[in-house]
């Protein structure tokens, strides 16, 4: 088959492949200031969480066969684009356009899949680059529930929530001697990211999925979509937390100060991970979090101020907006990591 690739742009990727340091899922690893466009037959397919991906094989003008790796969306949030389970498999053929991966040769980041010649499903927040096509679902992309927002009821706290998109803001972190030589030191080929582990405290408060509040007697169960992620807010006191085991997720209090504010406080994190890019984290951090609700009920600020003497000169502070958007369901993630678009295949 024939193959549609830019000879400009495979010029630019040879000359211009900085190794960059790990993100959520490794995102830094995509150059999408390039765009490569093929043409294949689909030789494997695995439709689940955390990412989709598929195994394309491309000929090229000289005869040679390339098998790309194409890592898509979460099958959650594909889910919610109206994409309900696999639209392609074996033996099928079709077109794709993403972005290449900066460490891996024949790994794309890909953006969108034409079948058939007719059906364009967009694999993640991406423009459409077929609009004479039909296109499969919604066309939301990673943007779902800007429309539950918009009409939804006020209803507390006790509701559906997902973070806003560009809404976090974080200043530059004051490392001690110690976590700095720990960060230089991440492998961004080898680490808890790229082997698929579950998030602790606080890395488990990002993300883009639904999370809800659920109220329950003396405690309130906080969760989230990603990784079938569950906290529990212990409202009373009575526990002295320096008895309980560390855990992931840590040993959490809650109060309310304020009828549109819970303040939890949180210690006993076993995690040893700050962030996805190599900053660590001792036994003893702890973490305030403050979840204001506006007035509207429709908008919620979460604000985190972690404390670790081991890892920061001064306190870590971070704060990202929610929006309500009931209706929504949390899921079950239902992981697969059999497959892992992070680790290449042997």
């Amino acid at each position: 088959m024939r193959n549609f690739i830019n000879t400009i742009a495979l010029i630019f990727i040879a000359v211009s492949m900085p190794l960059q340091a790990s993100a959520h899922h490794s995102n830094a690893e995509w150059d999408s200031s390039v765009k490569l466009e093929f043409e294949g037959e689909v030789v494997g397919v695995t439709w689940r969480n955390p990412h989709v991906r598929l195994s394309v094989k491309v000929s090229g003008d000289g005869g040679e066969d390339a098998v790309w790796a194409l890592n898509g969306n979460a099958v959650s949030h594909l889910i919610r684009q109206g994409v309900e389970g696999a639209p392609v498999e074996r033996g099928d053929v079709i077109r794709f356009i993403g972005s290449p991966s900066t460490r891996r040769p024949h790994n794309m980041n890909v953006d969108s899949i034409l079948i058939a010649g007719d059906t364009e499903v967009l694999m993640r927040n991406a423009a459409r680059h077929w609009p004479q096509a039909t296109l499969m679902g919604n066309g939301k992309g990673d943007s779902w529930g800007q429309e539950e927002n918009a009409n939804a009821e006020p209803n507390g706290f006790f509701t559906v929530w997902r973070s806003v998109r560009g809404s976090g803001g974080q200043g530059p972190l004051a490392l001690t001697p110690a976590a700095e030589a720990v960060q230089t030191a991440w492998d961004v080929t080898d680490n808890w990211v790229v082997r698929c582990e579950p998030r602790g405290m606080p890395s488990t408060m990002g993300g883009p999925y639904p999370r809800d509040f659920i109220q329950e007697d003396g405690r309130i169960i906080f969760r989230n979509e990603e990784f079938d992620a569950v906290r529990v807010f212990h409202m009373t006191d009575d526990i002295d937390p320096a008895t309980q085991p560390a855990t992931p997720m840590g040993y959490s209090v809650g109060r309310w100060e304020d009828e549109r504010t819970l303040v939890v406080e949180t210690s006993r994190v076993s995690f040893p991970w700050y962030n996805t890019a190599g900053v660590p984290q001792s036994e003893n951090v702890s973490m305030v979090e403050r979840f204001v609700l506006r007035e509207d009920e429709l908008r919620l600020t979460h604000e985190i101020i972690v404390t670790d003497p081991a890892t920061f000169t001064r306190p870590a502070r971070r704060t990202t907006e929610w929006m309500a958007v009931p209706g929504i369901e949390v899921r079950p993630y239902e992981l697969d990591c059999d497959v892992n678009p992070w680790v290449p295949a042997e």
